[in-house]
Parts: structure tokens; sequence; C-alpha cells
């Protein structure tokens, strides 16, 4: 419900919220949640990032870092940019920007990853979009490089952090031991 409500406002502000981390796994297997997964993980780039501002809305809270803009590595745990936090239950998407340098896009901790791997030709105005829940979302350029990147290669096999992906259910089942 908070995607669908901050994608909707993104919308408005002509934002592009891109899946990743955690979430962009769940994508590329069944377009769901991952069992294990206990948040939201999108990133922002370009002029996405000048148009998230703090918001207090009715359901949910948008609150920017006031230090996102420094990109060091000194404080490698102040590396969350803004988070949207529902005043329902309080979950949370917790939304990380990347800034290019080089031809790469780099977050606050550290990570970098090529920026067409993020980003097709022409920026974050041609973004393909996809359904994650089924809710509209953007997803990057090349989704295969951008998992293994941040995960290694094992990220394709149908057993991950303890649970073994059905491929005929489309769907995550905890390994017993």
């Amino acid at each position: 419900r908070l995607l669908r409500k901050f994608m909707k406002y993104s919308k408005k502000k002509g934002i592009k919220p891109i899946l990743m981390y955690g979430n962009l796994i769940g994508y590329y297997f069944n377009k769901k949640f991952l069992p294990w997964d206990d948040d939201i993980d999108l990133i922002l780039v370009e002029n996405s990032i000048k148009k998230l501002d703090n918001y207090n809305g009715s359901d949910y809270v948008i609150e920017v870092n006031p230090f996102s803009d420094i990109f060091d590595n000194e404080d490698i745990n102040n590396h969350i940019s803004a988070r949207v936090i529902s005043k329902r239950n309080g979950c949370f998407i917790d939304v990380t920007f990347l800034i290019e340098k080089n031809g790469y896009l780099f977050c606050k901790d550290g990570n970098k990853i090529k920026k067409k791997y993020i980003l097709p030709d022409g920026g974050e105005e041609n973004l393909r979009q996809g359904l994650f829940e089924d809710i509209k979302v953007y997803i990057p350029n090349n989704i295969r490089k951008c998992l293994e990147v941040r995960y290694g290669k094992q990220v394709f096999n149908y057993y991950y952090n303890g649970y073994h992906f059905n491929l005929k259910e489309k769907k995550w089942y905890k390994i017993k031991r």
C-alpha cells in the first residue's frame, strides 16, 4: 500500500524511483516481495533527486536526510538518503540517491555500478516500467547486471538466503533443516 501511494506521489512530482536491491531480486524471480525482506528499496538518480522534498501527508511522511548530498566514505552508517514512512503501521521505504562519476553511479556507502546498467540511453527519461506486486514501478536497464554486481552470480540460483524458489509455482519456500 505504501509503495502504491509513493509511486502515485512520485508521478505527480515527476520523480522516477527505481526498484533496487532485495526488491529487485523479487522482481527478477516472480515480481513479488521476498519472504525474508522487511522493507522496500528504491534509488533515485539525476533530476529525480532534486525533486524529492520532505512531505507530511495524511497517510505517510517523506523525510529527506539533510546530509543526503554529502558523498564521502567517512560516515558509512549514514547512507539512506530519504525514507518514506507509513503513519498507519510504521513500515517504510528506503530511498538511496546515486550520483554519477565517470560512467558509474555511486551511493553514499561507497557502492558503485555502471550507469548503463541502471539507465538506458537518454537517461531517466527513458526508464522502463514493470509491475511489482501489481504496482507500476521503474526498473533498471539491465536487471541481471545490477543484481550480479550487488550480490554475485549466486543470486540467480534457485537457492538463496535460506530459501528455495520453485520455478513451476513461481514461489519462494523456506528450506527446512
